[in-house]
């Protein structure tokens, strides 16, 4: 089954979800919670938020884009174990709002993607 998905940079964003609901075969919604950086937390409440006014709207929260992977992970550095966990941490949050796809660059630079931008989740309820 092909599903149609839009971005979505939130609610700040000039295109609401309201015009996003009008395009016939988006059912999707394709959505990231940009002022958090690289190796936060992603507050739950934030997340569900969203999921909720996707929901609303008559969209499925399904892809969180751009949950940054950070530096000290990159490098191996001495708060990569930290890193890790809260990034594991972010995934599970966005798994139980229904974000089953989750795109996660590695380099800021969104010119030039890595070979794997996308990272399929599969979770057992």
């Amino acid at each position: 089954m092909t599903a149609f998905g839009f971005r979505w940079y939130g609610p700040e964003d000039a295109v609401t979800l309201e015009h996003i609901r009008q395009i016939p075969p988006v059912t999707e919604l394709v959505t990231s919670l940009y002022h958090i950086p690289a190796g936060a937390l992603w507050p739950e409440e934030d997340i569900a938020a969203r999921a909720a006014r996707a929901a609303a709207a008559g969209l499925h929260f399904s892809v969180a884009e751009g949950l940054p992977v950070h530096e000290s992970i990159k490098l191996g550095g001495p708060e990569r174990e930290r890193y890790i966990g809260q990034f594991v941490e972010n995934l599970e949050r966005l798994a139980r709002h229904g974000a089953g796809f989750v795109q996660s660059w590695s380099s800021p630079c969104r010119t030039a993607p890595p070979p794997w931008p996308f990272t399929r989740l599969r979770w057992s309820a």
